[in-house]
């Protein structure tokens, strides 16, 4: 019952946070051109008062907490060469093998991220930022270890994209060349990354983003054509577009608004253009 309403707490939050936008904390700097049409109300603006909703926004407060960022760290660690320093990963879809296509490795940090700066806003925990800067620090020593800017936790994984970038790759719903979602993954680390540079303006967790999405547009995205773009598409890659646009929100560099542009699904996006529902179940 415990799992149950943690993680009932957990997709509540999740569902509340897509109806606003994350607080922007003074010093963030944007392009003036940029700036929102709109700006929406911030999860900082609304206290739960009430009593079950509470008790499950506190559960899910501890829960958070009580995950420990070394554990977190340590597939990315392993694969950017490093020592896990004797942390063991979380189990199941953190570090086993999935249903045959291997660990979804490094997804939780992603929405653990995403989740603490929304906890912040929603609490005001000041125990909250020390956890998130020991995570950010730890994203950045393994980004440096790789030497390019990459960043990842599943096993093999930035090999899988050196094949994809030269085209020798095959997409299902959810694998590439047998692995579990890597774009999905990599989308939830910059999801969560954006979010915590929005809740704290935290200049590692732009640095990290942008360093990551640069290397990604650079070695894979580029290196593809149309075609073989739309194919790898077909895996699930969650809103990596999106992430695209929030770079781009940060930098004002327009290559970064292109490579979003490349990563739209057209499957999807030009039949709802059109105004057709062309989505099943």
């Amino acid at each position: 019952m415990r799992s149950l309403f943690t993680t009932t707490a957990f997709f509540v939050l999740l569902l509340v946070s897509s109806l606003t936008s994350c607080s922007q904390k003074e010093g963030i700097v944007r392009p003036a051109e940029l700036q929102p049409v709109r700006k929406l109300f911030s999860l900082s603006d609304v206290r739960v008062t009430d009593p079950q909703m509470l008790s499950l926004q506190e559960l899910d407060h501890e829960y958070l907490k009580s995950l420990e960022v070394d554990r977190l760290l340590s597939l990315f660690r392993k694969e950017a060469g490093l020592s896990q320093q004797g942390f063991e990963p979380y189990p199941y879809w953190e570090s086993e093998d999935v249903w045959g296509g291997g660990p979804l490795a490094g997804h939780i940090m992603g929405f653990w991220l995403s989740s603490m700066a929304m906890m912040y806003q929603s609490t005001g925990d000041p125990e909250i930022y020390p956890l998130v800067e020991k995570a950010l620090k730890g994203l950045k020593e393994c980004q440096e270890a790789d030497g390019e800017g990459f960043v990842g936790a599943q096993p093999g994984v930035k090999g899988v994209f050196a094949e994809v970038a030269k085209g020798n790759f095959t997409t299902t719903n959810p694998l590439i060349n047998k692995m579990w979602e890597p774009v999905y993954v990599m989308n939830k680390l910059m999801l969560g990354l954006y979010d915590v540079y929005n809740t704290f303006g935290t200049p590692l967790a732009k640095e990290i983003l942008v360093d990551l999405g640069d290397w990604f547009g650079t070695h894979v995205i580029d290196k593809l054509d149309h075609e073989k773009m739309q194919e790898l598409l077909v895996c699930e890659h969650g809103s990596i577009n999106e992430s695209y646009v929030d770079i781009y929100s940060l930098t004002g560099e327009d290559r970064f608004l292109s490579w979003a542009g490349r990563l739209n699904d057209e499957d999807m996006w030009v039949p709802a253009a059109e105004g057709k529902d062309i989505l099943n179940g």
